[in-house]
């Protein structure tokens, strides 16, 4: 593999397919994830996979807590587009650290 090559083609994607992606590839993501390097190797991801009903509330969740923050004047940043993103993924990957960083 040629790092240089790589790091120089990387690229963000913010528009998505509707396509249903399949569970052996989502598990086959996270577990490619994990390879990641962590502080003194603790590894503390903890994933959470959310499609269908489950995302839809999460994006009706987010939403309502932009509308109160606009209402209350406060910054929202980039969160509303991050909201769009989520609502037009078919999936959405949550991830925690357990070290609270």
């Amino acid at each position: 593999m040629d790092v240089i090559k790589t790091i120089e083609e990387r690229r963000s994607i913010r528009k998505f397919q509707d396509k249903t992606v399949s569970k052996e590839i989502i598990e086959k993501i996270l577990e490619l994830t994990t390879k990641a390097p962590s502080g003194k190797n603790r590894q503390p991801w903890r994933f959470i996979v959310l499609q269908d009903r489950r995302k839809d509330e999460l994006v009706s969740l987010m939403k309502f807590s932009l509308n109160r923050d606009k209402k209350q004047n406060k910054s929202t940043g980039s969160f509303e587009l991050s909201i769009n993103s989520i609502n037009w993924c078919c999936y959405t990957n949550i991830t925690f650290s357990s070290t609270g960083f």
